[in-house]
């Protein structure tokens, strides 16, 4: 089941693991919670390595205002 998966992580492409967990489940026939899944690549030796470079609810106006009145403040 992962084999079909490990060619492109070998490229250095990015495994989503809905991805995986939909193969999973047409492959079995039923559905199997995605813990399963995470069971199998941990299995694997497979792991999560890079994180999200950013949150996604991030404001850079918000962040770039917080920057200019928080180091006045910290100068007084």
């Amino acid at each position: 089941m992962v084999e079909r998966f490990a060619e492109k992580a070998r490229v250095g492409g990015v495994l989503v693991v809905s991805d995986i967990h939909r193969a999973y489940e047409e492959a079995a026939g039923h559905c199997v919670p995605k813990s399963t899944i995470y069971r199998i690549l941990d299995r694997h030796g497979w792991r999560k390595v890079v994180p999200r470079p950013h949150h996604p609810k991030n404001d850079p106006q918000a962040c770039a205002e917080f920057k200019t009145t928080s180091q006045a403040s910290s100068r007084a």
